[in-house]
């Protein structure tokens, strides 16, 4: 409703006007004060943090992306974990458990490397960047000891916030970014580690018990490169607008892009032992966490 569109043909040429539609004092007023309330009890900020989240998700992650394409490596839709140069990611969509499974790992001496995105490069080695941490309502029940100590860190406000709100909010509609710093200790970070396990997850409905079977590299590459499609769509959408009107040379077709990141990653992943573990749909981090120490996987 914020956008007006006028399509007209010439000839073969098919012009299409994209224009923000104008309004009114008052409405726009009125839409900013919905907005900063939405963002205060869901993200705990004021609606200034829409500007952060926009420059981050719109600009910062897809323009890296981009970089990190032209130098070989990619970013991954992945928690991670390291320790003794080795790293461990756990790439899945979302909602499957991948910062609880990873919060249980690192409360067991394991070094945080990431929990939503981590790069990875055509050597196969993985690095943390700088975003800060997804902390869901939902987690409370996943992973009680990250919230609590994400909670502890909060101020007085932001607590009653995250109690009451979360009452009436749906558990994924309520989250908090954090420093993994804060969470873990500066000390806990890893700045990366050579990938030597690549665990896929996947929640089914249908599954009465966890499964587990062996994966190719290219298999777990075109998982990724489809996770990642999802994750980060701006450069998706940046390829098909260069495929259809525009003229950015620094963006690859569409094709072309999903071809870099799945040779990547399929590169980076040739050393690893790859896995696909099913998990069912009841079973929490704790049970996935069981399942890999009883199958001796990790």
């Amino acid at each position: 409703s914020l956008w007006h569109y006028d399509i007209s043909r010439d000839d073969d040429t098919l012009n299409v006007l994209v224009a923000p539609r104008p309004e009114g004092a008052l409405k726009s007023r009125v839409r900013d004060l919905k907005k900063a309330w939405r963002y205060l009890h869901r993200y705990g900020r004021s609606s200034g943090l829409h500007r952060v989240r926009a420059f981050c998700f719109s600009g910062y992650v897809p323009m890296v992306q981009l970089a990190l394409l032209n130098h070989g490596a990619t970013f991954c839709h992945s928690s991670a974990i390291e320790r003794d140069g080795e790293a461990i990611l756990f790439p899945a969509c979302g909602g499957v458990g991948k910062t609880s499974l990873m919060s249980r790992y690192v409360e067991q001496g394991w070094n945080f490397l990431a929990d939503d995105l981590c790069t990875l490069d055509a050597r196969g080695r993985a690095a943390i960047h700088p975003l800060p941490m997804h902390i869901y309502k939902y987690h409370e029940r996943q992973a009680a000891g990250l919230v609590r100590k994400m909670l502890e860190r909060s101020t007085p406000w932001d607590r009653r916030l995250w109690n009451v709100c979360g009452t009436v909010k749906r558990p994924d509609e309520m989250v908090r970014w954090v420093k993994p710093g804060h969470i873990f200790g500066e000390e806990r970070l890893s700045r990366g580690g050579q990938v030597a396990k690549v665990f896929r997850l996947h929640r089914s409905h249908r599954a009465d018990a966890f499964r587990h079977e062996d994966l190719e590299p290219g298999d777990v590459a075109a998982a990724i490169a489809s996770n990642l499609f999802d994750e980060i769509r701006t450069p998706p959408h940046l390829a098909v607008a260069v495929g259809s009107c525009l003229r950015l040379d620094f963006v690859p077709e569409i094709g072309t892009m999903y071809d870099q990141i799945r040779r990547t990653c399929t590169a980076g992943l040739a050393r690893a032992a790859c896995y696909a573990i099913t998990i069912p749909q009841r079973a929490n981090a704790a049970d996935v966490e069981s399942y890999l120490r009883h199958q001796r996987l990790i």
